[in-house]
């Protein structure tokens, strides 16, 4: 673990630049980056091909032969929203995720070592820091809630909800004060942006990653940092408007000029599940649809319902929806099954990676009940990939298995 808290020692040219392009997909944001999204994962997957198949490229990813479950589960996805196009609201936008599920089944198909995924974790770690920084910079100095390098203020209560959760991981499985230092960063970042939702998932994942750690000593861990961030977080709200704009929200509710519209949008999108209840208008459609039948609702624009599954219903019907819901249902129970089977090991690395796995699933589920992170391809994709790190896990532990049964033999 220590070794590779060096990112690219030992790592050839392709898992090098596989390394770079994942976390430059992750923190794309609000960036022009954001644009590129599926072309720089489309470019991961040859990189993953690459590394499993190509002779003379390091063999650091694998041709992933099991997870079968899974892997059905998502091509029965491709299959409805192929099915879809014969009647979508909208074909070409409905074709898009046509498109971007394909290629995230690619992603499962040829998946990433367990070696480059703990890289990878600890690549976000350190990529966590500068990204904090330019946000509490930016608002310091702006006056008003900024993104710094990830675009907005929208994105950067979102990439700090993840990035806390990525230190805290590291946190409790390695001993290094950079940690500490990177929690209050982020979380001080995370305030500033006066997300509420993405405040409540970091909370989550305060409890969540200490009730997931094997850790002896993770309960003194837990007290020294809970006594640090509550002192981090008087302090900042005394001295930082955007902190005490936040307080302010969370105990009023109130100052969200987005909250008051998404009863609207969730109005609307039932409204369009009540006439097209078995298989929707066409995924990706709801805000085109939106458009042209329910302005009389009172928004000045068409936008995504801010809750997933209730878009969905609009957009998929009971079908499609159920189709995802039973994805996201199976990958998670997967992830926790393997992770409780590897607490008996006490294996480090394995821990590691699936407690960013799980952690990173949950963060998915649960922000699916107020954004939109099925839809944002950057969101998907690091959906999509932390469950393929499960996958690394699992062939791994296959291996590790397989051995010592050869050598008992």
């Amino acid at each position: 673990m220590t070794e590779r808290n060096k990112i690219f020692n030992g790592m050839g040219i392709a898992a090098s630049i596989y390394i770079v392009l994942f976390i430059v997909t992750m923190y794309s944001g609000a960036t022009v980056i954001s644009n590129y999204v599926m072309p720089l994962v489309c470019c991961l997957v040859i990189l993953l091909f690459l590394m499993a198949k190509v002779k003379g490229v390091q063999r650091i990813a694998f041709v992933n032969r099991e997870n079968q479950i899974e892997k059905i589960a998502l091509i029965l996805i491709v299959l409805f929203l192929l099915y879809q196009l014969s009647f979508s609201y909208d074909k070409d936008t409905t074709f898009v995720f046509v498109e971007r599920f394909l290629v995230y089944f690619f992603l499962f198909v040829f998946v990433p070592k367990l070696d480059i995924c703990v890289r990878i974790i600890k690549g976000i770690r350190w990529y966590s820091f500068p990204v904090a920084a330019s946000i509490i910079l930016t608002t310091l100095i702006n006056g008003d809630r900024s993104g710094g390098l990830v675009g907005t203020y929208q994105f950067a209560g979102m990439m700090m909800s993840i990035s806390f959760g990525v230190l805290l991981i590291d946190y409790y499985y390695e001993r290094s004060m950079l940690n500490l230092i990177g929690l209050g960063i982020t979380f001080l970042a995370l305030l500033m942006s006066g997300k509420r939702t993405f405040s409540l998932l970091a909370v989550i994942a305060y409890f969540l990653i200490f009730s997931f750690n094997n850790d002896t000593k993770k309960r003194k861990k837990f007290i020294r940092l809970t006594f640090i961030l509550i002192l981090l977080l008087i302090v900042a709200y005394f001295t930082v408007p955007a902190v005490r704009m936040l307080a302010e929200r969370i105990l009023l509710y109130s100052g969200d000029k987005t909250y008051n519209g998404r009863s609207y949008y969730w109005t609307a999108a039932l409204s369009i599940f009540s006439n097209n209840k078995i298989h929707g208008i066409g995924m990706g459609c709801f805000s085109q649809y939106f458009d042209v039948y329910f302005h009389r609702l009172g928004n000045l624009e068409a936008y995504d319902a801010h809750n997933i599954y209730i878009q969905m219903l609009a957009e998929l019907g009971i079908v499609g929806e159920a189709l995802f819901v039973i994805f996201f249902v199976i990958c998670l129970i997967s992830t926790i099954k393997l992770f409780k089977k590897l607490r008996k090991i006490r294996e480090k690395e394995y821990g590691y990676v699936l407690c960013y796995s799980v952690f990173l699933q949950i963060w998915f589920i649960v922000y699916g009940t107020t954004g939109n992170p099925l839809y944002g391809a950057g969101q998907s994709f690091f959906y999509i990939a932390s469950i393929a790190m499960m996958m690394s896990v699992k062939h791994e532990l296959k291996i590790k298995e397989y051995n010592c049964e050869f050598m008992s033999v």
